[in-house]
This record gives C-alpha cells, sequence and structure tokens, in this order.
C-alpha cells in the first residue's frame, strides 16, 4: 500500500496559529491601560509592534518560530505588569492599603500645657516631625514586602523565559532539520524523475531517427536496403 508523502512545500498552518496568539496578546497589551499609567502602555505596545514586525518577517522564513512569538510576548507583559505593580507600591509607601489597617503613630501635643505651653511650640513641631519619619518608616517597612512580591513575581517570569527560549529554539531548530530532509528528499525524487524524462526523450528522439532513415531507404523483398 502506497504511503502519502509529506509536501515539504505544502503552506505550513504555525503562521496563522502564531498571528492568533500575537492577536490575542495585543488585547492583553492594550488592556493595560485598566493598571499602568499612559506611558505604560505606550511602551508595551511598542514591545508588541516590535514583536509583530518580527512576526511578519518570519512568515517564510522562520514559520515554526513564529509559533513562539505570542509566548514571549505573553511573559514580557506579565513581567512587565508585576515589575510595574512593584515600583508603584515603592512609589505610593504611604498608602494605608499596605499597613493592613494599621493606624499611624501620633505625637503628644505640650501646647496646651498651662504656664509654659506657648513655649512648648517648636517642642511639639519637633515631635511631628520626628512621629513623621517613623510613620514614614513604617509604612516604607510594610510596603517592601508586597513590592518585593511583586518584583520576585517578575523576576521570575523572565527567568522562565529562559529555559522556554532555549526549548523554542530546540524545537525549531530540530523541525527545521526536519523539513530540509523532507525537502532533500522532494528534490533527490525531482531530480531522480528528470533523468528519467530526459532518458525517455533520448529514447523517443532515437527511435524518430530510426524510423525516419528507415523511410529513406528502399525497400526489397528481403527487406529494408541501405
Amino acid at each position: 500500500m502506497a504511503t502519502k508523502r509529506r509536501n515539504p512545500q505544502a503552506t505550513s498552518p504555525w503562521p496563522f496559529v502564531g498571528m492568533a496568539g500575537m492577536a490575542a496578546a495585543f488585547f492583553l497589551y492594550a488592556a493595560s491601560g485598566l493598571v499602568a499609567p499612559w506611558w505604560g502602555v505606550v511602551v508595551l505596545l511598542l514591545v508588541w509592534f516590535t514583536l509583530f514586525v518580527t512576526a511578519c518577517r518570519w512568515w517564510t522564513r522562520h514559520p515554526t518560530r513564529l509559533l513562539w512569538l505570542p509566548v514571549v510576548a505573553l511573559v514580557i507583559w506579565f513581567a512587565a505588569l508585576n515589575a510595574g505593580a512593584g515600583i508603584y507600591v515603592l512609589n505610593h509607601f504611604g498608602d494605608p492599603r499596605w499597613s493592613g489597617g494599621e493606624q499611624p503613630l501620633s505625637a503628644p501635643s505640650f501646647a496646651g500645657t498651662p504656664v509654659v505651653g506657648q513655649f512648648l511650640g517648636p517642642l511639639d513641631s519637633a515631635l511631628n516631625g520626628v512621629v513623621g519619619g517613623v510613620n514614614e518608616f513604617l509604612a516604607f517597612k510594610h510596603a517592601l514586602p508586597i513590592a518585593l512580591d511583586f518584583l520576585a513575581v517578575s523576576g521570575w517570569g523572565l527567568l522562565v523565559s529562559f529555559p522556554l527560549a532555549v526549548l523554542a529554539a530546540g524545537i525549531s531548530f530540530a523541525m527545521a532539520r526536519r523539513r530540509a530532509a523532507e525537502f532533500g528528499k522532494y528534490r533527490a525524487t525531482v531530480d531522480r524523475l528528470e533523468d528519467e524524462l530526459e532518458q525517455i526523450k533520448r529514447q523517443i528522439s532515437l527511435m524518430n531517427s530510426n524510423s525516419a532513415a528507415r523511410a529513406q531507404c528502399p525497400r526489397s523483398p528481403l527487406g529494408w536496403i541501405c
């Protein structure tokens, strides 16, 4: 039973799958405006556009590599949002959301003290400054673990991308070698068929020349006389 050979020049479905993934990644990048500032969204869209241009260039050159670009886009988006969240927490460490409901400290006031209260105003200012500094330190202390968690998740996302990149490169290399081998077999078959066709042409040409030579020779009862 004859086996059906795969045509190495057939259209690969992987570029279409990769472009569908890039389209899905675009919606994630565009929706980042819900949690990211406008300039962050612009940077993310520029990154997506760069990957999209790369996908267009790889459409025919490297169709199997294009499949991994949506994965790269997803990893970059995930890492960027987590890194941005960590930076946001550090820039707004005074936000009460990071304190877990703990009330800030307050300094006692000595300005209302009878007789000497009017002379204790500078002491109140100094105490308020000290307590304010302590409150800022405590707020930063509460916000730092949250920011580090976001930054750690972002770092792990980038770290995972390296083995994924190596795996993608290995798979793409293996598929490229397989495709090259199939194309080599296909080319060898075409060359063999071309050689057989040339032999058939030579045989037909030889038969025609023999027929023409016989037509020019007189024929006797004993056979052809040339």
